[in-house]
């Protein structure tokens, strides 16, 4: 008896403080600008929104400003942890399909990161994409636009 009330009062505690924590991100992300992408080394760790021209094939795929960057800097990875709407997950498939008619410009709304956390293995992670070939990632949560650009 004692179990089955512990069990009641965690599901309750669990699943009232999620909608909260949901919530909050909304409102940050509804209110965020829009960040340049050349200028994302000074967003390390935080919640960002930027343009990217998202490009690839197989399984080498990443991302780049809409203009080249006057640095070092070539390109992130893009994680995508979130499900998107049909309409995006039907260009995205396209994408991939048909990866050597097009590119797509798109618009994201995610966390930007020079170094993560690997939860499997409890290391830390400084490169990204597949054969770590870039240096940052964004762990992308939304995406606002995507437009497929023919070669």
């Amino acid at each position: 008896m004692k179990t089955r009330i512990f069990y009641m009062f965690y599901i309750v505690v669990i699943l009232g403080c999620k909608p909260k924590s949901h919530l909050s991100l909304r409102n940050e992300i509804l209110n965020i600008k829009e960040t340049e992408f050349c200028d994302l080394r000074n967003y390390n760790q935080q919640l960002i929104k930027t343009k990217v021209i998202y490009s690839g094939a197989v399984e080498y795929w990443g991302a780049n400003g809409l203009v080249k960057c006057n640095s070092f800097y070539d390109g992130v990875y893009l994680d995508f942890e979130s499900n998107f709407n049909n309409s995006i997950q039907r260009k995205l498939k396209q994408l991939y399909q048909e990866y050597y008619k097009y590119n797509a410009e798109l618009t994201v709304i995610g966390y930007y990161q020079e170094e993560s956390i690997d939860s499997d293995l409890g290391i830390v992670r400084k490169k990204f994409g597949h054969l770590g070939q870039y240096e940052s990632q964004i762990r992308v949560i939304d995406i606002e636009e995507i437009k497929l650009i023919p070669h």
